[in-house]
């Protein structure tokens, strides 16, 4: 009894080590590759930013014109003077 518990003990123990030396190779196992992580369909997270993006994009482009807008009346004022 003594003996079975002595070779799982140092099993584990060797177990133990082994998974601490190699623990990149044993994760490699078990994580998919990138090609096979993405799907066909766009993810929660993906479709958020492309909702940021355009968002962002809008605010831009609104702040131009705005700018732009400024700008005019500023020259308006000035060649009214």
């Amino acid at each position: 009894m003594t003996v079975d518990c002595n070779l799982s003990c140092n099993g584990s123990h060797e177990y133990l080590l082994f998974s601490c030396r190699n623990k990149r190779k044993i994760m490699r196992i078990f994580t998919l590759p990138r090609a096979v992580a993405s799907s066909a369909e766009p993810s929660f997270y993906d479709s958020l930013q492309k909702v940021r993006l355009r968002q962002q994009l809008e605010m831009y482009s609104l702040s131009r014109k705005y700018d732009q807008q400024q700008q005019q009346s500023d020259s308006v004022q000035l060649s009214m003077e």
